[in-house]
């Protein structure tokens, strides 16, 4: 009997991974083409069925979507006739330290246009222009390495492929290292987007706009990140730099090459460029001589003398100092500002205590929230976290025994809930909360749901991955993932199994 039952298993299993391997037969619309061989392909995959029970009854195959290509195609194949394309989530993989997904793109009608073979996908966006960033490692590990980056339309017309992309120049900056303390990195300003994406292919760096064209080649030593219609450049000596213009021509400088900065404050695998943190922000950047920081602008006039330590980048019209172990500001003509205007402007919040917002209209104190209002000040006990909301009104997040959340106006006045749940980010306009309900074939799952700011659930039901993508959301259940529009209607679904690499 046990050997029956062995069989049967095994017949199961085979039929499974038999079905999952046929691709259904495109539409007739559709051009059937076979996808070209692709040089460097990840390694291939092995299907095992989901976990929990086997089917009762007879098996029925379950329905796959339909193809673009006759072919498994483990890249994007660009061309200009897809018409608007879309990723997917189309596999997991799930081990001891790393789960994730598995991106596809599939067109507005659900087709299947590349298999899930990337490891990550962003949508890059500027003044309107859209670009999808698809990432695939070559080596996924505990520190991934290797990755190969497919930028492309979302039409699909257009691909190329990086080494290392850069979207944004970011707020942390980091002094060089004095003995015998270590001063704190600057958390000052905000992160800038870069005016063009700085690209990498082997060692080489150069800059393409948003929607891919190139600017400059690849023949740069360090990236180039352009700031206010400049990029500082790296000499071949890395004795200079010098700023360039998006055509590539030197408009200011030479100026000597800062020291190394230092950057042991988190695990960086690389040390950071030489030119790093030298961009133009409202108008001034830094520059370095003789040991020494200075400032200038746009025309090459110098504001400050050479003569401190380290200065930021500027933001609201002043800029921070170190020299000689103190600190201070200097005002938008490189002045030093007097001792009383050192706490001004405030800071961008990353160094900012979570019981107080940016206007100090609240302030919580052993899980009481003390509000202010018009007539005085309204008292909420029970609050453990304050969240400020882009449209005014405050999200409580209510310390109990079963966790909830609402929102209020900035009267108190309750606006939505309570709801139950755990909020466990708010971004772009999008409360993500954790409902506390664990996945039963997942271990250490747990079920999200998405709101936006006025407590209106987005997409029905709750997911154990969601990923918001223009305006879509890309989803993930424990037995299907795929593409959903905003009305919770499937763009595309597929059946989810547990991926294994080889």
């Amino acid at each position: 009997m046990g050997e029956k039952i062995t069989l049967a298993l095994a017949a199961i299993l085979l039929m499974l991974s038999g079905c999952a391997a046929q691709p259904a037969a495109p539409p007739s619309a559709s051009p059937l083409k076979k996808a070209p061989e692709v040089s460097g392909a990840p390694p291939s995959v092995e299907v095992f069925l989901p976990k929990g029970a086997l089917p009762d009854g007879s098996y029925k195959a379950q329905s796959l979507p339909a193809r673009y290509y006759e072919d498994i195609t483990t890249t994007l194949i660009p061309r200009g006739d897809y018409g608007r394309i879309w990723p997917y989530i189309g596999a997991y993989i799930k081990k001891s330290w790393h789960n994730s997904e598995f991106y596809g793109l599939c067109d507005e009608n659900g087709r299947i246009i590349c298999d899930p073979v990337y490891h990550e996908v962003n949508l890059l966006e500027k003044d309107g222009v859209k670009l999808y960033e698809l990432i695939r490692y070559e080596k996924i590990d505990k520190i991934r390495k290797n990755s190969k980056i497919t930028l492309a339309r979302p039409d699909g017309s257009w691909a190329g492929e990086y080494d290392e992309i850069i979207t944004h120049i970011s707020a942390r900056e980091y002094p060089p290292y004095k003995e015998p303390e270590k001063p704190m990195p600057f958390d000052w300003r905000k992160d800038i987007t870069n005016e063009y994406i700085t690209v990498r292919r082997g060692e080489k760096w150069g800059a393409i706009d948003y929607s891919g064209n190139e600017i400059l080649p690849c023949v740069y030593r360090a990236p180039l990140y352009f700031s206010e219609g400049l990029a500082c450049a790296l000499s071949d000596d890395d004795k200079e730099v010098y700023f360039i213009d998006s055509s590539g021509k030197k408009v200011l400088g030479p100026y000597q090459t800062p020291q190394q900065l230092d950057n042991s404050y988190v695990d960086f695998e690389e040390p950071l460029p030489l030119n790093y943190g030298l961009v133009f922000y409202e108008g001034r950047t830094r520059f370095y001589k003789d040991g020494k920081y200075g400032v200038i602008d746009k025309s090459g006039k110098v504001l400050a003398e050479p003569r401190y330590d380290y200065i930021s980048s500027y933001f609201k019209g002043t800029a921070k100092y170190l020299s000689g172990g103190k600190d201070g500001l200097l005002g938008p003509n490189g002045e030093v500002l007097p001792e009383a205007s050192r706490e001004s402007p405030k800071q961008t919040g990353e160094q900012k205590a979570l019981s107080y917002n940016e206007d100090e209209k609240y302030i919580l104190d052993k899980n009481s929230l003390r509000l202010k209002v018009k007539d005085g000040e309204r008292y909420f006990p029970g609050v453990k976290k304050v969240y400020d909301l882009s449209n005014g009104n405050y999200l409580l997040d209510i310390s109990s025994n079963n966790r909830s959340w609402k929102i209020i106006d900035s009267e108190g006045a309750d606006v939505a809930g309570p709801f139950e749940g755990h909020v466990e980010k708010i971004t772009s306009g999008m409360i993500f909360v954790h409902t506390g309900e664990p996945c039963i074939l997942g271990e250490y799952e747990y079920w999200v749901k998405l709101y936006d700011e006025t407590g209106k659930l987005l997409i029905p039901d709750r997911y154990l991955f969601i990923k918001p993508f223009d305006s879509r959301y890309l989803v993930r259940t424990e037995i299907f993932s795929g593409l959903m529009n905003p009305g919770g209607k499937w763009v595309i679904k597929v059946p989810l199994y547990e991926y294994m690499n080889d």
